[in-house]
């Protein structure tokens, strides 16, 4: 008698501008048979940039019905960051005991709590090779202010140094050359997925 086993969650962190949302869109190009993996969708409150899409880059929705939704249980987890609210709907959890797997991008501290939740979550953390090379990316992305930019600088320097005085995530990426990182991040998630079948 055979039956599916449970799925996966694969939980992506890194400071922004790290290339984690392009790492991940790469990956999920590649399809495989043997397995289902999709990118969890996550709810936000912060406006949506002129390149995102409802519903594909983000739920976006208003502060009001964030706040509606955390009194209704959606989330299994949420945080604020960057003044706005970061959610990951319960649901999920439903979806992966029927055999589905998961990557999901949150922050440092939403990595922390949903690994609590979901204690066999496989962990990666993504890193520019330094700071300079971030603000560069950040700049060239054109979506924020200098100010913004130079508060998300100060958020990764922070980051950064909390992941290396106290390690949180199973793997760590350097991201220095796009196709090298996306290979190791490749090479971690199908190796994982195969296990489950």
């Amino acid at each position: 008698m055979s039956f599916k086993k449970t799925g996966n969650l694969f939980i992506i962190s890194a400071p922004s501008g790290a290339g984690k949302t392009t790492l991940v869109e790469a990956l999920l190009k590649e399809k495989h048979e043997h397995f289902s993996l999709s990118r969890v969708v996550t709810y936000t409150s912060r406006p949506m940039r002129s390149s995102e899409i409802h519903g594909r880059d983000y739920h976006f929705v208003s502060q009001e019905e964030f706040q509606n939704l955390i009194e209704q249980d959606h989330f299994l987890e949420w945080s604020t960051a960057y003044g706005a609210f970061y959610g990951f709907p319960h649901s999920i959890l439903n979806e992966m005991v029927n055999g589905s797997s998961f990557i999901v991008i949150v922050d440092r501290a939403g990595a922390r709590s949903l690994k609590h939740h979901v204690p066999s979550a496989v962990m990666i953390w993504i890193c520019p090779p330094d700071l300079r090379t971030l603000e560069e990316r950040l700049l060239a992305r054109n979506t924020d202010s200098r100010e913004a930019v130079t508060k998300r600088l100060e958020l990764a320097a922070r980051e950064m140094e909390f992941e290396q005085e106290n390690p949180l995530f199973e793997y760590h990426i350097v991201n220095v050359l796009f196709n090298s990182s996306l290979n190791q991040i490749k090479s971690i998630i199908f190796t994982s997925l195969k296990t489950l079948i």
